[in-house]
């Protein structure tokens, strides 16, 4: 009995050293986890989106490479010769993939160029159109189907809604007219051109808000429409607006968002934390793995309730 239960223990103690064995031969074989290289091109500009953009990058690569998973190159440059330029020092750097804004456009034929090279490319916002780039962008249209789907949940039978726009074109404002036909095709949804600059746009709110006509809600492409309205709304002492909609979501709006007592402020956000999405993508194609060709990031509805949890003080957008 004895004798039988030494053998047991023998073969145990043995299958853990050939167990053992085979581990240290693979880890030999593959060598350790190599953590991928990964270039991230952005534009140097006065914009707070493109800042912002900058920030997440900068916060989302950083825990990346602690946690081992990447060693990253950011690079903030003006103009699409620098951007091109750094794009080639990624590459000599050893950069498996680079995700780029290319604002300024021109950069089809370096992003072709890369693609040869066996480099990944992701642009963020502009597509650059080279066969087998990937592409991130927000979907402004799905962003204006959320506005309809939050104004027929709040407005009354037979209201009356301004969209306020600033003669761009924006797929938010077509996302709203098309869903909100739909959902409600009894609100009246009003569409006012407003003024570019503050003055202007100033004088424009003040002449709208003379208007007889009741107002049960307002959606704004933006924060500094949806925040001037807001002004001068209590600038004409009125009270009948119980909804403004903004297609923005920066930090001042979400501030402000908390702090409103006299209309509730909410917002389909779409922030410059795009970015995250595609640094995931492009380690995902470094990878091996499969990724869409165009991903449109939908936004993140935010209203008083969890607002708390986009604030940001660090954020410049």
């Amino acid at each position: 009995m004895r004798f039988g239960r030494w053998l047991v223990c023998a073969a145990l103690l043995l299958l853990t050293l050939l167990s053992a064995c085979a581990h240290l031969d693979l880890e030999a074989a593959t060598g350790p986890a190599v953590p991928e290289k990964l270039g991230i091109l952005l534009p140097d500009t006065s914009d707070p989106w493109d800042q912002g953009a900058a920030y997440h990058a900068e916060k989302t690569c950083s825990e990346l490479q602690e946690a081992g998973e990447l060693e990253y190159r950011l690079s903030v440059v003006s103009g699409a010769n620098a951007m091109i330029e750094a794009a080639q020092e990624m590459v000599s750097w050893g950069a498996q993939g680079i995700v780029v804004y290319p604002k300024w456009g021109g950069f089809e034929d370096a992003a072709q160029t890369l693609l040869k090279e066996g480099v990944d490319v992701i642009t963020l916002c502009v597509p650059v159109g080279a066969s087998g780039s990937r592409h991130v962008e927000l979907d402004r249209r799905e962003a204006g189907r959320q506005c309809a789907g939050r104004l027929a949940e709040r407005i009354p039978e037979k209201g009356f809604v301004l969209l306020l726009q600033n003669g761009k074109p924006d797929d938010l404002c077509s996302g709203l007219e098309e869903s909100l036909a739909d959902l409600r095709p009894e609100i009246h949804l009003e569409v006012c051109t407003l003024g570019g600059d503050p003055e202007t746009a100033g004088a424009d709110f003040a002449q709208l808000f003379r208007m007889n006509q009741p107002i049960d809600g307002i959606v704004a492409v933006d924060d500094s429409m949806a925040l001037g309205a807001l002004e001068a709304l209590k600038q004409a002492g009125r009270s009948d607006v119980q909804l403004i909609l903004s297609g923005g979501g920066t930090q001042k709006y979400l501030q402000k968002m908390q702090s409103e007592s006299s209309v509730q402020l909410e917002a389909a956000r779409q922030g410059p934390d795009l970015i995250d999405d595609a640094i995931q993508n492009a380690l995902s194609q470094i990878r091996g793995e499969k990724v869409e060709e165009i991903k449109r990031v939908p936004a993140r509805w935010v209203d008083p309730q969890n607002c708390a949890m986009f604030l940001d003080e660090d954020c410049p957008w």
